[in-house]
């Protein structure tokens, strides 16, 4: 009776046991998830912003929204997007209205029916937001965006997105987020968003791949006519 009471007594201090470890390697191991992530993240947006800073001219046609409270529709805009390193972003504006605007360093330069007018950026705060953004990513520097905008990555190096809040407070009174998203080396998409009612969302495609779609689909239409004679 007496060894039974103590092999009892042995199984169930060992069950306690097994169950307090049980605990602790689940909560070393929750502990241990966001760890993994964030070092899984961290990867990502660093091979995205290698890529991005590995090329040396990036030239993309742009097909722009603006959505605002005071208008009933948005206001389309197209034309071709132009970055040329460490710092100059050119838009050259086609739709609804030819106009050209250049951005080198701290300098403005707008070019409209045939007049140059010059501003300062940071006299543009809601552009200059944009601007040092749009500048950091595509040079590939990611300790200065992560100095000047709070930053959210979600996705993997073949889809992902970006979420950028200012850190200066009076920016982000101009602009409250910027989000970002594409694949690889490649912005895709980028929506400003002022406030909730006044917001823009712009589609990017590289020229280079918009040619050679467009190649192929003269080919496919020379193909249809070929078989039709």
């Amino acid at each position: 009776m007496v060894v039974m009471n103590l092999y009892i007594s042995f199984y169930k201090n060992r069950r306690n046991c097994l169950k307090i470890s049980s605990v602790r390697f689940g909560l070393l191991l929750l502990l241990s998830l966001p760890i993994f992530q964030l070092k899984a993240d961290d990867t990502d947006i660093k091979i995205v912003f290698e890529k991005m800073a590995a090329q040396a001219l990036n030239d993309v046609q742009y097909v722009e929204k603006k959505y605002s409270g005071f208008l009933d529709d948005s206001i389309t805009l197209s034309g071709v997007l132009r970055y040329r390193p460490p710092d100059t972003i050119i838009r050259e504006q086609k739709t609804p209205e030819a106009m050209r605007i250049e951005i080198k360093g701290n300098v403005v330069n707008i070019l409209r029916n045939g007049e140059n007018k010059l501003v300062k950026l940071d006299g543009a705060p809601a552009l200059q937001v944009f601007v040092d953004s749009l500048r950091a990513i595509l040079s590939g520097d990611l300790d200065s965006l992560r100095t000047h905008y709070k930053l959210k990555f979600s996705g993997n190096v073949l889809s992902w997105k970006m979420v950028l809040r200012p850190r200066d407070n009076n920016l982000g009174g101009y602009i409250d987020n910027i989000k970002f998203a594409g694949k690889l080396g490649l912005i895709e998409k980028i929506e400003v968003h002022e406030d909730d009612e006044n917001w823009s969302e712009m589609s990017l495609e590289s020229i280079i791949s918009s040619s050679q779609n467009s190649s192929s689909n003269k080919s496919i239409d020379n193909n249809l006519v070929d078989e039709s004679k």
